[in-house]
């Protein structure tokens, strides 16, 4: 029975299972949503069992170098959210003392959702620095620029979102709050926003950049098949995912024909997303990193997944 749809493929799959060692795999991880017909075939390079959960922590792990582009200095900045009275309070609220706070038990999805709502609140603020707005962060209040008082020429960001709820109300802030053009990405639409040279980023009167769109919104369920390089930043949070996808992600932007000297990565937590962020940043996959936490806050994987 052949492994795969051709007597070539499926003879260099079983001479490969013979081989005391496999050197190289040549060609594309996957064509398609199933990741079935390559499963045996990454199994070969990784020492665990490859499932259709786990198959892309294994393509991951079969990255030896990665090449960083040789014209663009990445930077990477961590901040941590600082909570408004309320949100520190009803934060409080959801958490026992080892985490801040002064609950009996952790309610670990409780704790959650109030530390993407904090962060929801910061990453909106964020990308309106990013655009020369001034932002009182303890009051919200906003004073919008003019273009002539404009520092500088802004490029595109690029926004990630937890879920489409949370891309839907960023885009809605964004766009009806403040006047950003914003384009989301989702599974029936996708954007190519490739990068201008310097002579041709002139500013249309009344626009905040030269490109169509101001501000790019995707979630961590769509991190190919698209180019950002006219953004030189992405502004994240602490997600449930794996390496793999969060590299993806930032190869949206740091790729071939990105035309800015700098490009930024910047991650917005605070909470219990600090404490995962702090404690698990070189974790492959999340999954594993909560789980491990899970034990720290006796609960289960289940409730911690499910608080995701």
């Amino acid at each position: 029975m052949l492994a795969t749809e051709t007597l070539r493929t499926s003879c260099a799959l079983e001479c490969a299972k013979l081989c005391s060692d496999f050197i190289a795999l040549s060609g594309t991880l996957i064509t398609n949503r199933s990741t079935a017909g390559l499963q045996e075939w990454i199994s070969q390079l990784v020492d665990f069992e490859v499932t259709e959960k786990n198959y892309w922590v294994a393509s991951a792990a079969m990255i030896a170098h990665k090449f960083q582009l040789t014209s663009v200095r990445e930077v990477r900045e961590v901040e941590e959210v600082e909570m408004t009275a309320a949100e520190r309070a009803e934060y409080a609220g959801c958490v026992a003392s080892q985490f801040g706070g002064s609950a009996k038990h952790t309610n670990f999805r409780a704790a959650i959702q109030v530390c993407y709502q904090i962060v929801e609140r910061a990453l909106v603020a964020f990308v309106l620095k990013c655009f020369d707005y001034n932002v009182n962060e303890k009051t919200d209040r906003v004073e919008i620029l003019s273009i002539e008082e404009k520092k500088s020429i802004n490029s595109p960001v690029f926004l990630i979102a937890k879920d489409s709820a949370m891309q839907s109300r960023l885009a809605e802030r964004l766009e009806k709050g403040y006047g950003l053009r914003v384009f989301c990405i989702t599974g029936q639409q996708s954007v190519d926003l490739k990068g201008l040279p310097i002579e041709q980023t002139m500013l249309v009167k009344g626009q905040r950049t030269a490109y169509a769109y101001d501000v790019i919104i995707t979630t961590i369920r769509h991190s190919t098949g698209y180019t950002l390089t006219a953004c030189d930043r992405m502004i994240t949070s602490v997600y449930f995912s794996n390496q793999a996808t969060r590299d993806q992600l930032e190869g949206r932007i740091a790729r071939i024909g990105q035309l800015h000297e700098v490009i930024h990565y910047n991650v917005l937590h605070v909470g219990l997303l600090s404490y995962i962020w702090q404690h698990y940043e070189q974790a492959r996959s999340m999954k594993v990193a909560l789980e491990d936490l899970a034990k720290v806050m006796n609960i289960s994987n289940e409730d911690m997944r499910n608080g995701f």
